[in-house]
C-alpha cells in the first residue's frame, strides 16, 4: 500500500511571529468540523483560535481569554478533546492564579463558557481526555510537583454533572509533563515523567483509576521506561525553550479488533546528551498492567532531534497517528 500524500501546510491564525502549545480537535459528530488553537507571542494573555466547518478550505479567526474575558486571562497550556455527544472541551492555565480551568463549547469552537476551576497554588501542564460518558484532566499540583485528577459525567450536548475533588495519583510528588486517557469503561488513566527539571533523564510512569467516577482512585503508578531525556533537557533544535520527553498516551474505544489497547509515546535520546533523540512507542492489553518493548517511530538514519510527540486514536476505526516535531 502507497503512503498518503502528505497535506498542504495551513495557516491557521495568519499571524506573524512565533506561536507555541498549539492544539487541535476534530467534532467526531461532524468530522468537517476543525479547531486549533495557540498561544500567542509578545502578549500578556490570549489565545489565538480557527475554525473551520468546511475541512480547514476556509477559518474563522479570533483571539480569546485576553483581559476582562470571562474565561480568564488565558495565558498557556490549553488542549481541546471532543466528546461524541459534540462537546469540545478545554483545559488551560491564566495569568492571575495557579489555578487550572476547564471550558465547554456546544457550537463547534465558535464559543466557550467557563464551567470549572480547581483552585492550586500553582497548576502546570494539565491534559484533558474524554471518555463514553465523562471528562477527565489532570494535573501537575505545586508546590510538591503532586499529580492529580478529576472529572465528571456527560450524558449529552451540553449536558454534564458537577466536576469532582482533584484526587491524588499516589506517588511521592516530583511528577511533571503528562497526559490523560479514558477507557472503554470509564477507567483512567495518567502517564508522567518523574524529572520535572534538569537534564540527565526521567522514568515514565502510569497509574490507572480502575473505576473512574467510581471510589476506588488510582493505584500505585507503574514504571513503563526510562528515558534519558529530563525535565528541561536542552538541545539544538529548543536551545531556549528545552524538550521533556513529553509521554502521551490514546485509548482504543472503537470496539474493533484492539478495542481496549493503550498506546503510549514518549522522547528517548541515544546516548544521553547526544542530542540524538527518537519517539518511542508502546502499547498495552491489560489496562497499564504490562507494556510491550519500545520501538523507534521515526526511521531516519541520523542523528537529528525528533521530539514533543502527539498521539490520537481515531475512535471510529481504531486508527492511531503520531506526529512530532523533527
Amino acid at each position: 500500500m502507497a503512503a498518503a500524500a502528505a497535506p498542504s501546510n495551513l495557516n491557521v491564525t495568519a499571524m506573524p511571529g512565533n506561536e507555541a502549545e498549539d492544539a487541535i480537535a476534530v467534532n467526531p459528530t461532524n468530522p468537517s468540523n476543525v479547531v486549533a488553537m495557540s498561544t500567542l507571542p509578545d502578549v500578556v494573555a490570549g489565545l489565538a483560535v480557527g475554525v473551520s466547518f468546511n475541512d480547514g478550505q476556509t477559518w474563522t479567526r479570533r483571539v480569546i481569554g485576553t483581559a476582562g474575558d470571562p474565561l480568564g486571562e488565558i495565558c498557556c497550556d490549553q488542549q481541546l478533546a471532543w466528546d461524541r455527544f459534540g462537546n469540545l472541551w478545554m483545559t488551560y492555565l491564566v495569568n492571575t492564579n495557579g489555578d487550572v480551568l476547564v471550558a465547554l463549547s456546544t457550537d463547534g469552537g465558535s464559543s466557550f463558557t467557563k464551567v470549572a476551576d480547581r483552585q492550586t497554588k500553582f497548576g502546570d501542564q494539565p491534559s484533558i481526555a474524554v471518555g463514553p460518558d465523562s471528562v477527565w484532566v489532570s494535573f501537575t499540583r505545586s508546590p510538591g510537583n503532586q499529580i492529580q485528577a478529576f472529572g465528571a459525567p456527560v450524558t449529552g450536548l451540553g449536558q454534564f454533572g458537577s466536576f469532582s475533588t482533584p484526587e491524588n495519583v499516589p506517588s511521592p510528588g516530583n511528577g511533571d509533563y503528562g497526559d490523560t486517557a479514558v477507557g472503554p469503561a470509564g477507567q483512567v488513566m495518567v502517564t508522567y515523567q518523574n524529572a520535572t527539571n534538569g537534564q540527565g533523564g526521567a522514568d515514565i510512569y502510569t497509574a490507572v483509576d480502575p473505576d473512574g467516577l467510581g471510589a476506588a482512585g488510582f493505584g500505585k503508578p507503574t514504571v513503563v521506561a526510562h528515558s534519558h531525556v529530563g525535565g528541561f533537557d536542552f538541545i539544538p533544535a529548543q536551545p531556549n525553550r528545552s524538550i521533556d520527553a513529553e509521554a502521551n498516551i490514546a485509548w482504543d474505544r472503537s470496539g474493533g479488533a484492539h478495542n481496549g489497547r493503550i498506546y503510549l509515546v514518549w522522547t528517548q535520546e541515544t546516548p544521553n546528551e547526544s542530542d540524538n533523540t527518537d519517539i518511542m512507542l508502546q502499547r498495552s492489553d491489560n489496562n497499564g498492567a504490562t507494556w510491550s518493548p519500545a520501538i523507534k517511530l521515526n526511521d531516519d538514519l541520523t542523528t537529528n532531534s525528533q521530539y514533543n510527540p502527539a498521539i490520537a486514536l481515531d475512535q471510529s476505526s481504531g486508527d492511531v497517528a503520531v506526529s512530532w516535531y523533527d
